[in-house]
C-alpha cells in the first residue's frame, strides 16, 4: 500500500472523527470531545506527513542576451498542489534527468 492510499483512508477516518466530535459537543460530552480533538489532531498530522511527495524538475530560462540559464529544482508537493521546501540551483552543463531521480535518503 502506498502513501496515497493510506492518506485516502486517513481522510475518511478524519471525517468520521469530526462527526463524532460534533456529536460529543451536541451532547455536552466534553471528555469525548477532547479525546476526539486529540485524535483529529494526530490524524491531520499523519495526513500532512504522508501526503507530501518529493518532486524535481529541470528547466531553462532565456536571458536578455538570449543565453539559456539552466536550473534544477526540488520540492515537496501534496495532492492539493501545496509546495514546501522548494530549492532551486543553477547548473553549468547539460543534465541527465535519470541521474536526478531522488534516492530514498532524506535531505
Amino acid at each position: 500500500m502506498d502513501n496515497r492510499e493510506v492518506v485516502k483512508r486517513l481522510e475518511k477516518n478524519l471525517e468520521s472523527l469530526l462527526n463524532k466530535y460534533d456529536d460529543a459537543i451536541t451532547k455536552s460530552d466534553s471528555r469525548t470531545g477532547i479525546e476526539m480533538l486529540r485524535l483529529i489532531k494526530d490524524t491531520m498530522n499523519l495526513i500532512d506527513n504522508l501526503d507530501f511527495q518529493l518532486m524535481h524538475g529541470t528547466y531553462g530560462i532565456e536571458m536578455e542576451d538570449h543565453s539559456i540559464k539552466r536550473l534544477i529544482s526540488v520540492w515537496e508537493q501534496n495532492s492539493q498542489g501545496i509546495i514546501r521546501n522548494q530549492k532551486t540551483w543553477e547548473v553549468g552543463k547539460e543534465l541527465d534527468v535519470e541521474t536526478l531521480k531522488p534516492k530514498k535518503e532524506k535531505f
